[in-house]
């Protein structure tokens, strides 16, 4: 896992620094593949990253570990646009952008071959005590021999499992539901209510903030409610599940009553919407370890590849219903419903078949 870690680190980082020479000899047709082989590699990334957290979080601290890996993403949504702009701006110009984002993958290669490790079991940077508890507040399960881990991958029970089915439905009913908070808010604001490209980009930023803050609400508040055992972890998803679905449907039922002289409200409360993907890390992402820590990486690539043909779908539905520069707000109430009645069809699958054990097939 370490190796497959710093593949899919160190490739793109390589790739970006290329960029530059790319777009001069090859033109944008080689530039597009590279895009596409940045992505093909760093898609390793993700399952290696959950498949860690459930050797390296004891059960109650999933959600922590989650939560911290998860904001070094967010933040990086959320710095890239100002420090790429900076850059653009400087002498060095647009080839900075991708020299600096090369360079800082680099960097980060060298630190994770000189201290990263796949499992506590094997880093000489824990302590005895420290290991222990991290392999004693685990399923038996997640920590077993290195000789056990040939066991084969199960596929039929997986792609059979009601839970693992569960889980599928409801993030892919998620990732449409938020595809308009994703990628369609800057269009929405320009189209409806004639912003500016400076204050669209304002607006646009200042949404991620309350993702960025609740995410680190959720993970506290979910880790203290299961240090203290007020709940459970099934509880604990699913009242998150509900935060995730019932929040949404709501307020996408409430913004098609709105005009385009309800700009200020709009914004409120599609940054509300925002505020309310975090839950679905706890609640749904994280749910991969539950069910099978030996095969989350796997459990973990089906499910983000079910959600990323979703992601590559949505727009082109979303425009059929609304065009580019879509002035009339009803058609964009249109998206509203339909996005209010897929994300309550998930979350209630998730509710009833969604499981937090163990499966028997791990």
């Amino acid at each position: 896992m370490k190796f497959l870690y710093l593949v899919s680190i160190l490739g793109p980082a390589l790739l970006s620094i290329l960029v530059p020479s790319i777009l001069v000899y090859g033109g944008w047709k080689v530039y597009a593949m590279l895009n596409m082989l940045k992505g093909l590699i760093q898609g390793a990334m993700y399952p290696a990253i959950y498949y860690s957290i459930s050797k390296w979080a004891p059960k109650t601290e999933r959600n922590i570990m989650s939560n911290i890996v998860e904001s070094g993403f967010t933040w990086g949504a959320l710095m890239s646009p100002f420090i790429s702009g900076k850059i653009a701006a400087s002498e060095v110009g647009w080839p900075g952008i991708f020299y600096f984002s090369g360079g800082i993958g680099l960097i980060w290669c060298v630190f994770w071959l000189l201290f990263g490790e796949s499992s506590p079991e094997t880093s000489r940077f824990v302590s005895d005590k420290e290991r222990n508890h991290i392999l004693t507040n685990q399923e038996k399960e997640s920590v077993e021999e290195p000789k056990d881990k040939k066991k084969p991958i199960p596929w039929f029970q997986i792609i059979t499992s009601k839970p693992f089915l569960a889980l599928i439905i409801v993030t892919a009913c998620q990732e449409f539901g938020y595809i308009f908070i994703n990628s369609e808010v800057p269009q929405y604001f320009n189209a409806v209510f004639n912003m500016d490209i400076e204050s669209n980009g304002l607006n646009t930023t200042l949404i991620q903030v309350p993702t960025l803050v609740m995410m680190h609400v959720f993970a506290i508040v979910g880790y203290i409610l299961l240090k203290k055992r007020v709940v459970n972890i099934t509880v604990l998803r699913k009242s998150y599940s509900a935060i995730a679905c019932v929040i949404p449907t709501i307020i996408y039922v409430w913004l098609t009553f709105l005009d385009s002289s309800k700009q200020t409200l709009s914004l409120v409360l599609i940054a509300i919407i925002a505020s309310t993907l975090p839950a679905q890390d706890i609640a749904y992402w994280i749910n991969v370890i539950d069910l099978s820590p030996r095969f989350s990486a796997v459990l973990y690539g089906i499910v983000n590849t079910t959600t990323t043909i979703v992601s590559l779908f949505s727009p082109l539905i979303i425009g059929s219903i609304i065009s580019e520069e879509e002035t009339d707000p009803e058609k964009w109430h249109t998206v509203f419903n339909i996005s209010a009645i897929i994300i309550p069809i998930g979350g209630f699958i998730f509710m009833v078949f969604g499981q937090m054990k163990v499966q028997s097939w791990n």
